[in-house]
Order: structure tokens, then sequence, then C-alpha cells
């Protein structure tokens, strides 16, 4: 009897043990199949927030339904959460609009910028007025591709240079470098071109923490995979 009684105890200590590791499998398959979900939806929500951002052409929308969207896709995770937080207050509440608007509205703030190369800081004469508008007729861009590459030597660069530089980096897709050029006017160029600056920079930044949130969710869909 003894010995039938171990061999039972043995069978069902085999058999409880084999139902643990059953149920462990179990579990570990629900826990990755809900990081799974919680990837994939997180996925959805930051391409929707990317469509959002390339849309808004000429009336931005508030991105605060697709970052609501994030958030409730990702509602306990501190990266997201620290994404979310440093998002500008403007590009949530009224939204941001596209680059091809952005690189428009440049076209439009790079004539009047010439236009009123001359005026300083402090303002200027009306003759001086009449003088900056004609120069921006008489002077043409002189950027040369050749030294793309090349530092820009802001002390000694002008309105007509830092315009040039910026418009040809703009035209290959590089709003952020062309950003940065607008950003060395000095004067009334860049009083000129301050509206433009924000636009600019409200993009980028959005765009940024877009294609962080983005990134982020195919590490976790990746982690899920493995």
């Amino acid at each position: 009897m003894n010995a039938e009684k171990d061999a039972f105890e043995t069978q069902l200590a085999g058999a409880l043990a084999q139902l643990r590791g059953v149920e462990a499998a179990i579990e570990g398959r629900a826990a990755v199949e809900k990081q799974n979900k919680k990837s994939q939806n997180l996925w959805a929500a930051c391409q929707s927030l990317s469509t959002a951002i390339d849309k808004a052409v000429d009336q931005p929308g508030p991105l605060l339904p697709q970052l609501t969207a994030i958030h409730e896709a990702a509602a306990e995770d501190p990266l997201v959460s620290v994404v979310l937080n440093s998002l500008p207050v403007e590009a949530v509440s009224r939204g941001v609009l596209n680059e091809e608007h952005v690189a428009r509205r440049f076209y439009k703030v790079r004539r009047w910028c010439r236009r009123v190369a001359m005026i300083g800081e402090n303002g200027a004469s009306p003759w001086t007025h009449i003088l900056s508008y004609f120069q921006s007729f008489l002077i043409f861009d002189s950027f040369d591709p050749k030294k793309e590459g090349e530092l820009v030597d802001v002390d000694n660069a002008d309105t007509f240079d830092l315009l040039a530089r910026a418009e040809y980096y703009l035209r290959r897709g590089d709003l952020e470098l062309a950003t940065r050029l607008v950003n060395q006017l000095r004067g009334e160029p860049r009083k000129v071109a301050h509206d433009w600056l924000l636009e600019a920079r409200l993009l980028l930044e959005t765009r940024q923490a877009a294609n962080l949130l983005t990134a982020y969710a195919a590490v976790l869909g990746t982690a899920g995979a493995d």
C-alpha cells in the first residue's frame, strides 16, 4: 500500500507541476499578447498623429484627439507621458501647419525680408527704406551648392546670404537647417520672419515628438514579438 501511495503521490506531484507549467505558459502568452496589443494600439495612434500633422495644410486642427488616443494606448508608460507633456500647448490646442504650407510661406517671408534687408533693429529713415526696397531687385542669390557642408559664418553672412542658404536646404527637405539659418537674421528681416519661425519650430517640435513615439511603439512591438 505504501508503495502504491508513494507512486500515486509522485504521479500527482508530476501532474501538478505539469499543470503549473501550462498555467505559467498561458499567463506568459497572455502577457505577450497584451504587450503586442498595447504596441499595436500605440503604433496606430502614432500613425494617426503623423497623418494629422502631414495633412494640416491651410487650416490646422487641434491634435488633442490623436494625443488622447496615444495616452490611452500607453497610459502608464513614463516615456510616452514625458513626450506628450513636452509638446507645445499651441500644437495640442490649435495644431500645426504641414511642411508644404510652411515652405510656401517661406517664399513670401523671403521676399519681404529682402526688401527690408538694410533696416536695422532701431528702424531707418524713409530714404533707407527706399534704398533697401530697390536693393532687393539688384542682388541675386549667390549660394554655391558645392559648399553645402560648410559652416555658416554668422558674423559675416548678410540677409541675402542667409535667405539663399535657407531656400536651398528647404527645397531639399531640410526644414530644420533652413529654420536655423532664418533664425540668424537680424534687424527688420528677423521681425518679418518672426511668425514664420514660430510656425516652423512648432512643426519641427511636434513632428519630432511624433517620430519618437512611433519609433518607441515599433520597439515595443519588436520586444513583444521576441
